[in-house]
């Protein structure tokens, strides 16, 4: 699979190199540049005001084709342009929402708004476009619904392209008139019924480095038979999508078995992938980007009236890559999808004298939730070539950047190399390229070096060493090698004897003892002989004593802290010397009451060179204190021994959460003692004081109770290192007018970091919580605990988020907020 390298800007110096071609979807690369103007709206992010704007600024017409319209503000704007004098069109689908829609269509018709419901022709009217005066259009994949502003995934572009503007004018106006049109293709839209599913197909299938996705269907076969092709060719396909019932499992798995990168959202986490986008190829010269109305999905390619364009800007393309590798990261990895990482080096070529140096950044990304250290390392380097990275390690969760120099000796010698870059972390690795040039000059000549240059050998036995000859100054001529200095009992070998011509590369030396070889220290010098001139280098030879067989252990770590009804490990290590060859059996003296011990491995195997995990159990009755356990090793006739020094701590629990009643707010507001609140409506009391409907005191949360609601509740904990039960208890009242037995309504209960980072969401509640419609008594409080013992160590926001859709509210009320931790035992709710 190619890795995110293929990403990047250094990739452009590449495929021009090789002179890669590619044609257009809609000639967007192709064109000369314009002045015209295209502008990326991104949801939730940045808000609806630039589409608001384009219906404000309207002077002349307005023509909107739109799928799904509850967004009562664009509704008034509408109508206040209407109102103005200003010309205002509306197409509605009435195939699939007309009932969504006929609130809308009442009231702009009421209000000098021509609305006509969409063509029956077609199996939905999908599109979702706006544009004013002719001159300026929004090609979205959102629609007009404002309770869904907030939690969607959704993009938008806005542009000025005359010949792209007119094209949408000519099929409004047929679509107005429910008149037959072939839709032009401007300089950049993909239409639905017409090319929709052939352009997408064109743009996936010239893909030659990478595919960003999101969308909200994968069910078109053509399309998903491409994406496998692609990943199966070795294109990096990344999708991220919500996860809606597994509806699309045996999709996924015929993508990730072909090597496709899936991240998912469940369908009630905070953000919903609803946009409709494919980048190609980011960071190549013909890189594009699709964004628009069209699913995949048959009826959307093929049937339905559906506009999305494809272009090549290069700042929309730089947003679309971070958001949607931001939402890639973020989702859940699909099985068989596998967290993963890249190593890019820029530049990838250098350029270096005999005695200077030359750098270039090595950059790391990860993708699909990887989290670790990430070591990096160079290999392929030439003699008298050093390789030095700084920072030597890319720290978890292995994101970042290190500089790698190189440097080259002045008897490197002169030449074209390749230098492989090698990142290693979570198990995995992926590699970069650096073209190194090594350019000199002088007087023909060779150089040795010897690695390691020191061995360590015990008698009977031999050990190697790489002998390197680097040239310089054009020197050509094989290298004979030999060596002096032997200690009575060493014979040294040579593989190969000489180093051929030019004169450049290695041969392993083996310097092998007797077993009548005197132990001492010696110098070996190797010298070698070529072109009339001979150099040397050394290697320091110690030749160790045979020794008495024996082992010896060690314990890491060497204490441990325990609590009652807990247990804890230690790595417990046998050494060998002098040829000692036997099992060794394990055993653990000194135990208190209570405290039991087991070994896994029980006895580690012959020759006993080994590790085995020792356990420590203590019973919820061991006697707190401080205690020095015995581990002993049994083998080939001798016991050796190490220790653990064990304290057993006192049980107890501590409680997390500051004013979990809200007793000590003394006014009702959006802040109390450790609690801190947000919302979106004005005047809004999210901390109630001396309330109606506590669950206990006087005091409470209450979150939701309005349309279109976001509320937080937050508070701030360190949970401690060492706790082995953290529980979240809280109690909670759910009151709704929600009727039909559906989902509209949720509190989250989320993990943060201090960054405010979503770190996880390990409950969610909703309407259908609710113990009593329209509860109005304050008596219906019920039980709700969440675990955050996997937290220890760590500090945390514990994060209450409401939100409520457009239509009959609910309410979720807060009280006697809990996370008691403890080193052992779960306290009751």
């Amino acid at each position: 699979m190619l890795s995110r390298l293929a990403f990047h800007v250094a990739l452009a110096a590449i495929l021009s190199a090789c002179g890669a071609v590619r044609t257009d979807i809609a000639s967007a690369a192709s064109r000369p540049a314009t002045a015209y103007t295209y502008t990326l709206v991104t949801e939730p992010n940045q808000g609806l005001t630039p589409i608001y704007n384009i219906i404000t600024a309207a002077k002349k017409t307005i023509d909107m084709t739109m799928y799904e319209l509850t967004d009562t503000q664009a509704e008034q704007l509408l109508a206040q342009a209407a109102a103005a004098g200003v010309t205002v069109r509306v197409i509605l689908d009435q195939n699939l929402e007309k009932s969504n829609n006929q609130a809308a269509y009442t009231y702009l018709s009421q209000n000098g708004v021509q609305v006509h419901w969409a063509n029956p022709t077609y199996a939905a009217t999908h599109q979702k476009t706006i544009t004013a005066d002719d001159s300026t259009t929004a090609i979205m994949t959102l629609n007009l619904t404002s309770q869904y502003y907030s939690t969607s995934r959704d993009f938008a572009v806005i542009e000025n392209d005359p010949n792209d503007i007119s094209a949408i004018e000519q099929v409004f106006n047929a679509d107005f008139q429910n008149q037959t049109v072939t839709p032009p293709d401007g300089d950049d839209l993909v239409w639905s019924p017409t090319n929709s599913q052939t352009a997408l197909l064109n743009l996936i299938n010239s893909a030659e480095h990478s595919l960003l996705i999101e969308n909200e269907e994968m069910s078109d076969t053509n399309i998903v038979n491409a994406l496998v092709s692609a990943a199966s060719r070795g294109v990096l396909v990344q999708i991220a999508m919500t996860n809606d019932d597994n509806e699309y499992a045996s999709e996924f798995k015929q993508l990730v078995a072909a090597g496709a990168e899936i991240s998912t959202y469940a369908e009630t986490a905070s953000l919903y992938i609803h946009a409709k986008v494919i980048l190609a190829d980011y960071g190549s010269p013909d890189a594009q980007v699709f964004i628009g109305s069209e699913n995949f999905s048959n009826a959307s390619l093929t049937e339905n009236r559906e506009l999305g364009l494809i272009i090549s800007n290069a700042a929309i393309m730089a947003s679309i890559d971070t958001t949607l590798t931001s939402d890639f990261i973020g989702g859940t990895p699909w099985s068989g999808s596998k967290a993963n990482f890249s190593v890019e080096a820029n530049p990838d070529s250098l350029t270096v004298p005999t005695g200077g140096s030359g750098t270039t950044a090595i950059t790391t990304a990860v993708f699909d939730g990887f989290d670790a250290a990430i070591a990096l390392s160079a290999s392929g380097l030439p003699s008298g070539v050093t390789a030095g990275f700084s920072p030597a390690s890319i720290p978890a969760p292995g994101s970042g950047s290190s500089t790698l120099t190189l440097s080259a000796s002045s008897s490197a010698a002169a030449g074209a190399y390749t230098i492989t870059i090698t990142g290693s972390g979570g198990g995995l690795k992926d590699t970069a390229s650096v073209s190194l040039t090594v350019t000199s000059s002088g007087t023909p000549g060779f150089s040795l070096s010897a690695s390691p240059a020191s061995l360590t050998v015990a008698p009977a036995s031999s050990g190697t060493s790489s002998i390197t000859a680097a040239i310089t100054g054009g020197f050509n001529s094989a290298i004979a090698l030999s060596a002096s200095g032997l200690p009575s009992g060493v014979t040294a070998s040579f593989s190969p004897a000489s180093i051929p011509a030019p004169g450049s590369g290695s041969s392993t030396l083996t310097l092998s003892a007797s077993s009548s070889t005197v132990a001492g220290s010696y110098t070996i010098t190797i010298t070698g002989t070529g072109g009339g001139l001979t150099e040397t280098t050394s290697v320091a030879l110690t030749i160790t004593s045979s020794g008495i067989p024996g082992f010896s252990l060690s314990a890491s770590p060497a204490s441990l802290t325990v609590a009652p009804a807990s247990s804890g490990t230690s790595l417990i290590t046998a050494a060998i010397t002098g040829g000692f060859n036997s099992a060794i059996a394990l055993s653990a003296g000194g135990l208190p009451s209570g405290v039991t011990a087991g070994f896994s491995p029980a006895s580690i195997p012959a020759p006993g060179s080994g590790s085995s995990t020792l356990t420590l159990s203590a019973s919820s009755s061991t006697v707190a204190g401080s205690y020095t356990i015995t581990i002993s090793g049994t083998g080939g006739g001798l016991t050796e021994t190490t220790s653990i020094a064990l304290t057993i701590s006192s049980s107890g629990s501590t409680q997390l959460i500051t004013d979990g009643g809200f007793e000590s707010a003394t006014k009702s507001g959006l802040t109390a003692p450790g609690w801190t609140a947000t919302t979106n409506i004005s005047g809004r009391n999210v901390i109630v004081v001396k309330g109606p409907y506590p669950h206990s005191g006087q005091n409470y949360a209450s979150l939701g109770g309005s349309n279109n609601e976001n509320d937080t509740l937050t508070q701030t904990i360190t949970v401690p290192a060492g706790t082995a039960s953290a529980p979240l208890t809280f109690w909670v009242n759910i009151t709704t007018q929600e009727t039909n037995g559906k989902s509209y309504d949720y509190l989250y209960v989320e993990i943060h970091n201090t960054s405010g980072t979503l770190l996880a969401t390990p409950l969610t509640l909703s309407n259908l919580n609710s113990s009593s419609d329209n509860n109005t008594l304050g008596v219906y409080f019920q039980p709700a605990s969440v675990d955050l013992s996997s937290y220890a160590g760590k500090t945390i926001e514990v994060v209450f988020h409401a939100t409520t859709d457009y239509e009959k509210t609910t309410t979720f009320l807060i009280d006697d907020v809990s996370v008691t931790a403890s080193a052992t035992g779960r306290p009751r709710l």
